[in-house]
């Protein structure tokens, strides 16, 4: 299944059904950790209630100066192939065959590009009609294991890729920015001899104040080996942040948003046990950016979508014995509609 990704993972374009006043939302998702820093690419695709089609490109790139590099573009001519295997938007590309992705994208002051190749290290995990708000539905596929080929270009620096640890997911469904939804996300990226992997995932309300869904996925040797789910899992959370002042896109909402809008946690630990299996993972995270959308349901309100870059400790054990205890770059999201803009 990890060669048939032209069939699982191409763009689904659906159309907005006639039975549904929702929008139609569509987003391929990279991630790439190399040695300039962490980057991050974000190719959406949304159909509005009036059938309007919007395509929009996110890159973000932190270095290990601490210094972030970011750029959001909308375009209201996207390209897309009927086949979905190609896309184009705001000169940002990418095409989808049956052995991988390739991406090339830069950000409008050509501060940052790449030209990548993903090849994914392990199958995928699919999940369909999990809800999303009153009436929303959200579908994803995901390839926790990826390595990446090519070239970086930020910071003024060139960086040549060769088997860098990478992270790909898809999404696709109906529903409404500003929706009652979150979520809190995050890619632990390989480690170990087994390149042990680690993606903590759980969708929540609005406010982030109740949890409908938590679930902890474990990759050992290539393979998934473990979901823990609900009650296996065990979070904290605590840490502040030194500001409250953080990079923000889109500039003109970032003008009219408090920094107090929504504040994540800084540290997060889990804690997931079933039977002769625990895995414990301990986050610091240490930058982040934030991405601003408006609410489709009031005019004068955002959902904020913070992009988290840190560290993570992993601990796995079975049957008392170690197999895999290290620590190694990772990205958390957190998204929440409680940012009000003034």
């Amino acid at each position: 299944m990890i060669r048939r990704i032209a069939v699982v993972d191409r763009w689904r374009l659906d159309p907005r059904a006639a039975w549904t006043r929702q929008p139609v939302q569509e987003w391929h998702h990279f991630i790439v950790f190399f040695a300039g820093g962490t980057l991050l690419v974000n190719l959406s695709r949304e159909v509005r209630v009036d059938g309007e089609i919007f395509g929009r490109a996110i890159v973000l790139v932190h270095g290990h100066d601490d210094a972030w590099s970011q750029d959001l573009v909308s375009s209201p001519d996207p390209e897309f192939s009927p086949d979905g295997l190609y896309a184009r938007i705001a000169g940002h590309q990418l095409d989808i065959d049956d052995e991988g992705w390739s991406l090339r994208t830069a950000t409008r002051d050509r501060s940052v590009a790449a030209t990548l190749r993903f090849t994914p290290e392990a199958p995928p995990l699919v999940a369909r009609n999990r809800e999303v708000g009153p009436d929303g539905n959200l579908h994803w596929v995901m390839y926790p294991a990826a390595t990446v080929s090519g070239v970086v270009r930020a910071g003024g620096e060139t960086y040549t890729l060769d088997r860098a640890a990478g992270y790909h997911d898809h999404n696709w469904g109906h529903f409404a920015w500003g929706d009652d939804f979150g979520w809190e996300w995050g890619i632990v990226s390989p480690s170990g001899e087994a390149a042990t992997t680690v993606v903590c995932s759980a969708l929540t309300n609005r406010t982030r104040s109740r949890t409908a869904i938590q679930q902890l996925f474990l990759w050992s040797g290539g393979a998934h080996v473990w979901t823990a789910r609900g009650a296996e899992i065990v979070r904290q959370a605590g840490g502040r942040w030194s500001t409250l002042r953080v990079p923000r896109l889109p500039a003109v909402l970032s003008l009219a948003t408090p920094c107090s809008a929504s504040v994540p946690p800084r540290e997060l630990e889990f804690t997931a046990v079933d039977g002769p299996r625990r895995v414990d993972v301990e986050v610091t995270l240490g930058a982040r950016s934030q991405i601003l959308i408006p609410d489709d349901h009031d005019p004068l309100a955002v959902v904020v979508l913070n992009e988290c870059i840190g560290t993570a400790r992993v601990r796995h054990t079975l049957h008392g014995h170690l197999q895999h205890d290290g620590e190694s770059p990772c990205v958390f999201e957190v998204l929440e509609g409680t940012g009000r803009a003034r």
